[in-house]
C-alpha cells in the first residue's frame, strides 16, 4: 500500500519518493516504527528540510515534541546526525522546540 512505500521512502533516504507519495498517505502522524519513529524523525535525520518544513505546517501539523520510544524528539534527531543546521534553527526558533529536553539516556 502507499503508506508502506511512502514509509521505505522515508527510512531508505528516497527523497524525491517521499515528496511524491506523501499526498496519498492518510493519516501520516500514524506512520511510525517499532522504535515510535514518525515520518519527522525521519525527515530529520535526513536532513530534508523542505519536507520538515511541509510536515510542520499546513494540512500535517506534526508534533515537534512527539517523542520516540528513548524520548528523541525530532530535534535530538536532528542534532545527532547532524545533516542539516536549518533544521535545528527551524525547530528551535520557529516550532519552539526545547533544546534542554532530555530523552531517556
Amino acid at each position: 500500500a502507499v503508506q508502506l512505500e511512502c514509509w521505505r521512502a522515508f527510512t531508505n533516504g528516497q527523497k524525491e519518493e517521499a515528496i511524491r507519495l506523501l499526498p496519498f498517505v492518510v493519516n501520516p502522524h500514524k506512520l511510525k516504527d517499532g522504535k515510535n519513529w514518525t515520518i519527522l524523525h525521519w525527515a530529520c535525520r535526513n536532513g530534508w528540510m523542505e519536507i520538515v518544513f511541509k510536515l510542520m505546517v499546513n494540512e500535517y501539523q506534526f508534533d515537534p515534541m512527539c517523542k520516540s520510544d528513548a524520548g528523541n524528539t525530532p530535534l535530538h534527531v536532528a542534532c545527532h546526525h547532524k545533516r542539516n543546521l536549518s533544521i535545528i534553527q527551524y525547530l528551535i526558533k520557529e516550532c519552539q522546540c526545547d533544546p534542554m529536553i532530555k530523552n531517556n539516556e
